[in-house]
């Protein structure tokens, strides 16, 4: 979609768009428009076209170094863009490395949401000094995993 307009066109495009309402309203949207615009236009733009280029080189290099393979300068180059190539794509696995840590940050992991929500199903209404064997049997059970009855103790 974005692939051969520069980032000014799709700013513009975005800064455009007719939003009705309160000042501060109409700002915030069109920011938000263009935010989406720019993220849009980056994940197009910028990731595929390093990686294809090099790769691209690469494919060609390769292909006439099979036609003439005691040749060192097609040699020498294949070795070039073969590190570009690989620089690329080492970005890339980093950038797709970072995106899954966020998600993960942003979801959380299971024992976190496991010990929240056994604190939360618990009954703190007549404390936790009543039945502490249970509650430390039940957050443990729900943490491993293991299914093995409300309030009941693991055997030993």
């Amino acid at each position: 979609m974005f692939r051969f307009c520069s980032y000014k066109e799709a700013i513009e495009r975005a800064w455009g768009s007719k939003v009705y309402g309160n000042h501060m309203y109409v700002i915030m949207q069109k920011l938000k428009a263009v935010k989406f615009e720019l993220k849009t236009w980056h994940k197009n733009k910028s990731k595929p076209v390093q990686e294809d280029i090099a790769r691209g080189e690469l494919d060609e290099i390769q292909t006439r170094l099979q036609l003439r393979p005691l040749d060192q300068e097609l040699i020498q180059k294949e070795r070039e863009v073969a590190r570009t190539y690989v620089r690329a794509a080492v970005a890339q696995e980093s950038e797709l490395k970072q995106k899954s840590r966020d998600q993960v940050i942003s979801l959380g992991d299971n024992c976190v949401v496991s010990t929240t929500q056994v604190l939360q199903e618990e009954d703190f209404s007549q404390g936790i000094q009543n039945k502490p064997k249970e509650s430390f049997a039940t957050c443990k059970v729900d943490l491993r995993g293991v299914d093995l009855g409300r309030g009941s103790v693991p055997p030993n």
